[in-house]
């Protein structure tokens, strides 16, 4: 009904659809709910202040030399590195940016998105946020509202204004998913609650001329122990910053690769990425996540804006037969406007690498 904030439940799983519309909605509608990650900051972890876990203690299955500390200056176990990654890198309370997202398949092929992301973090903790297409035009206004709150908890729905006025949930499927049809799930951009890992640190790294502290991200000290890794960060010792992080999937394999590029200093000590790539090695799809604008500034970001009826209001209904058929000079736009950009995944460093 016009006026009334209507919910569904739906699985989110991609499907095949033999008609183009149907599938774009299709993608839109049952992904666009696992997009939480360009907001979700590692603010809430950096206040978490529960006591490091002894890494010594996991050395049942691990050996003396992956779980030494290194003494002198840098003499810090992975649970203290990533405190100082995440109290020198929080999220501003208000973010405005636009960004460009361009997902590559294995045949080079190129899809580009224009994005506005917007984000809000309260003083009990909890962070609101929207992210809105604005285009290609059959996705322009689909919408992402998200919340977490206090304890790390997340709730989103989507909005499509094809489908009226109503939001449609559903649940995240963890690191393996994926969402709008890129490589990102919402873990991978989140930040980690660091109470809820346990982190160890390894030997330390030269590339590129730069050293790096190397952190592995478990479920547990137990299963430290057992070596059942999630991921892996590569954090630049000059300024702690992550700027690659692999993902393990069950057998201990590597099968996506996170990587930050153009990073760029804001002030004091923080530091911030204008890229972000993620290299789905199993599927051989990439996708890229490029800021074009971020503005700080809580005028861009007011708390009646994270709700559904701002969303009804300013992306009322568009029918299918609303939406203008691209032709092939839309597409020749798109493509000419696609930032063309080539990313080394083995460059940790954090720079942009041009063509």
């Amino acid at each position: 009904m016009p006026g009334c904030v209507q919910r569904l439940r739906i699985p989110l799983s991609r499907k095949k659809n033999n008609s183009a519309r149907v599938t774009v909605l299709r993608t839109f509608t049952l992904s666009a709910v696992m997009w939480l990650g360009l907001v979700l900051p590692a603010a809430a972890a950096a206040s978490d202040a529960a006591p490091a876990q002894d890494e010594a203690s996991a050395g049942d299955g691990a050996t003396a030399t992956e779980l030494h500390t290194i003494k002198g200056e840098f003499s810090r176990s992975g649970r203290e590195i990533m405190d100082e990654v995440y109290r020198r890198h929080q999220q501003y309370p208000y973010v405005y940016e636009k960004q460009t997202m361009i997902m590559i398949d294995r045949d080079g092929l190129r899809d580009t998105r224009k994005l506005l992301r917007y984000s809000r973090v309260e003083a009990d903790g909890s962070i609101d946020f929207m992210l809105v297409f604005v285009s290609p035009l059959e996705v322009k206004g689909v919408a992402m509202l998200a919340r977490r709150n206090p304890a790390g908890k997340i709730t989103k729905s989507v909005y499509l204004p094809a489908l009226g006025q109503q939001l449609i949930e559903g649940e995240e499927q963890g690191e393996d998913s994926s969402f709008l049809g890129s490589d990102f799930a919402v873990e991978n951009l989140t930040g980690d609650i660091l109470k809820n890992f346990f982190y160890v640190r390894r030997q330390d790294e030269k590339i590129g001329g730069l050293d790096y502290f190397v952190v592995d991200v478990y479920r547990s000290m137990e299963d430290a122990r057992q070596k059942n890794i999630l991921r892996r960060h590569y954090i630049r010792r000059d300024n702690y910053f992550i700027t690659e992080t692999d993902y393990y999937d069950r057998h201990g394999r590597v099968y996506k690769k996170q990587t930050s590029h153009d990073l760029k200093h804001l002030e004091g000590q923080m530091w911030r990425a204008n890229m972000i790539l993620m290299d789905n090695l199993r599927d051989q799809h990439k996708t890229l996540i490029k800021i074009d604008q971020r503005i700080y500034s809580s005028d861009y970001v007011p708390r009646e804006m994270f709700t559904a009826q701002w969303l009804f209001k300013n992306y009322p209904y568009r029918g299918s037969e609303d939406i203008p058929a691209e032709n092939d000079a839309d597409k020749q736009q798109a493509q000419a406007e696609s930032p063309q950009v080539h990313i080394a995944v083995s460059d940790r460093s954090g720079e942009a690498v041009q063509p």
